[in-house]
């Protein structure tokens, strides 16, 4: 059962709404006030919020009343539309070049790699896949790297509070997708098809605040589905993101193909839930006996962008897109994503920024809802939009924008970045 089907009721008051709603660790729908009855026992997953009655589908309502500091959410952002449009505002958006450092010859652990190896090859398909601000005070920043054609694996890094490269983990697969938040995790997309079968596609996440060289929960995976309607089959190769909803549950977002020159470009929408423990619902990330995160999946469907009901600029927007970022607004729940992409080349830009709101279909399943795009430039040496680009929800309900430098270039012991925002 989805947190947004519908559940046969009867009332006088006619739709009935989750407020209205309790879930019982037993599974049980039950229902408050005298006007409300259940016809037969409705069951849907403990911890699960649905619309009671009414006749069209819901779109997935996104958690508002996130906490900052809670482990598996983000806090929500104020009127996304407008804040969006206000980031590509020359009267009002500020914007700052920073950097964070390493020590080229210095190894980083657990990787056991020299920063001048991990961060500095001259091998053209070696970059950042991904920078993004994180919820934490221990590592403020973090992303992951990903390597060239002839490399075995990429990386996910840590940046701490001082500005300086923490702890360095090799990915899986030498390309992981771009990275995302969710409350105190980096969110990514890797691939194992030893541990994920065919497509071998599967999610990881990282506890930033809490990741140190003497705990393991970062070899913790999630494969995803690879339904037989689909090929190719989901894939990560552009992003992946996560949004908690008011059910407890969380939607996966992924996009791909990677390569902004690879057609047609698709995103994949999941539902997850994480499996009930003796008081609840496990903590995020915890893991299996064999290290799979204690969550089920669900496939919801693929969203092909339709050219022919857009105009051009919406279109090549999101077909030469590639990193993700989703996002809750407050007072209405909708969830939001935001496609960072490039114009023609990726080192030169124009590079752009598109924001689409999730909607639900009925029985198509979830779709995006162009509504907004903003252009900037792109510059390999402080801002590759297309790689790197990503948001940030802050505490004060104002989003960012973030992009890193392409890779680190030379005997340069440093990586530049730019933060956008409306003071």
């Amino acid at each position: 059962m989805r947190p947004w089907e519908d559940v046969t009721c009867t009332s006088e008051q006619g739709a009935i709404f989750l407020e209205d709603v309790e879930v019982v660790p037993d599974g049980v729908l039950r229902a408050h006030g005298p006007d409300v009855v259940l016809t037969g026992d409705s069951q849907i997953r403990p911890g699960a919020s649905v619309l009671l009655g009414g006749s069209e589908p819901a779109a997935p309502w996104g958690e508002e009343a996130c906490v900052p500091g809670e482990d598996d959410c983000n806090p929500c952002v104020d009127g996304v539309v407008d804040q969006f449009l206000g980031l590509f505002d020359d009267a009002q958006y500020e914007e700052d070049t920073l950097y964070w450092e390493f020590e080229l010859g210095g190894f980083y652990s657990p990787a056991q790699e020299r920063a001048l190896y991990a961060l500095s090859s001259p091998r053209a398909r070696t970059h950042v896949q991904g920078l993004v601000a994180t919820n934490s005070e221990v590592h403020p920043l973090a992303g992951v790297y990903s390597r060239a054609e002839n490399s075995r694996r990429g990386y996910a890094f840590f940046v701490d509070a001082n500005g300086d490269l923490s702890l360095l983990f090799k990915t899986w697969s030498r390309h992981p997708s771009s990275a995302s938040v969710l409350g105190e995790f980096l969110v990514f997309g890797d691939k194992n098809a030893e541990l994920a079968g065919t497509g071998g596609y599967l999610l990881r996440l990282f506890p930033v605040a809490t990741l140190t060289l003497l705990n393991a929960p970062f070899r913790g995976y999630l494969p995803l589905p690879n339904p037989e309607m689909h090929n190719p089959g989901p894939t990560m190769g552009g992003g992946a993101t996560l949004a908690r909803l008011r059910s407890g549950g969380m939607i996966l977002i992924t996009t791909g193909p990677g390569k902004s020159n690879e057609k047609p470009k698709f995103t994949d929408f999941f539902y997850l839930m994480r499996d009930p423990g003796v008081l609840g619902p496990l903590p995020l990330g915890s893991t299996r006996p064999d290290r799979r995160y204690a969550m089920s999946v669900e496939y919801l469907g693929r969203w092909y962008n339709d050219p022919s009901v857009e105009n051009a600029a919406a279109s090549w927007k999101y077909d030469s897109s590639q990193n993700l970022t989703s996002m809750v607004e407050c007072g209405t729940g909708d969830v939001y994503v935001m496609h960072a992409g490039v114009w023609k080349d990726e080192l030169t830009g124009p590079g752009t920024y598109r924001l689409s709101k999730v909607a639900w279909t009925g029985d198509g399943g979830p779709r995006l809802e162009p509504v907004a795009w903003g252009k900037v430039s792109t510059d390999a040496e402080r801002c590759a939009v297309r790689a790197s680009g990503t948001a940030w929800a802050a505490p004060d309900g104002s989003m960012e924008i973030y992009c890193s430098e392409y890779r680190a270039t030379g005997l340069e012991n440093r990586m530049h970045f730019t933060r956008r925002r409306v003071p």
